[in-house]
């Protein structure tokens, strides 16, 4: 029962007690004065016995009062059943929300390196636009997965790799791949001897336009086993 409706049925029941609830019965159990005979002269006086207290009896005060008590109980109980309505059982777990997938990756931004799966080696340096972070020293082997990169309903045609080649007669590609390791081979970015050069962007055409989402993989493969390149980003391009 909601407490403003308890409040208003206990003022109504007081109302009907009226203002002064407990004057007819206080009367109702007042002594009355007791009389008795004088003894004769020369002989003690006794002592009359004490009459029994009355009763009181069950009154409309009482009623309205107990009939307030048991509003009222009955109010609170209410009130806490319905805040246990809502909440979990005794002794359940906390229900916890599915987590937000991860946001996808735009490949016609930057799918920078040192943000990929697999991405050991992540070196730092300055560059024109401030820090450039990048994963340095990569070998025969080494790979780097983008596992949502969202082309949409755009279709690549293209695409480039930032990167720094590391010796003089270095001779490799980046395997560009769709779907993981083995998945549908889509690019192959050459790495050639550095000839003076320091970060260049390397781009190639695509085997087929893509669009949809997709995991997209880099795999490096040289024809030595010391690191050959740095890699900073790769990007697609319509």
């Amino acid at each position: 029962m909601p407490l403003l409706e308890v409040r208003q049925r206990v003022h109504d029941l007081a109302r009907q007690a009226g203002a002064h609830p407990f004057a007819d019965h206080l009367r109702d159990v007042e002594p009355e004065p007791a009389t008795s005979a004088a003894p004769p002269s020369g002989q003690p006086t006794a002592q009359a016995p004490a009459a029994p207290a009355a009763k009181r009896p069950t009154t409309r005060a009482a009623v309205v009062l107990g009939a307030a008590a048991l509003l009222a109980v009955g109010a609170a109980t209410g009130g806490y059943l319905l805040g246990r309505a809502g909440g979990p059982a005794p002794g359940a777990s906390p229900t916890r929300g599915t987590p937000a997938p991860a946001a996808a990756d735009d490949p016609f931004r930057a799918l920078e390196a040192e943000h990929a799966s697999g991405g050991d080696g992540v070196g730092s340096e300055p560059g024109a636009d401030g820090v450039v972070q990048f994963v340095g020293g990569m070998a025969d082997g080494t790979s780097l997965t983008f596992p949502a990169a969202d082309f949409g309903s755009a279709t690549a045609t293209e695409v480039s790799a930032r990167l720094r080649v590391l010796t003089s007669d270095a001779h490799g590609k980046i395997e560009i791949r769709l779907g993981g390791p083995s998945g549908e081979l889509v690019a192959k970015v050459p790495v050639t001897p550095k000839g003076g050069e320091d970060w260049k962007e390397v781009p190639v055409e695509l085997v087929r336009p893509v669009t949809g989402q997709h995991t997209v993989h880099l795999s490096v493969f040289a024809d030595e086993s010391a690191p050959v390149l740095d890699l900073d980003w790769v990007r697609f391009h319509r």
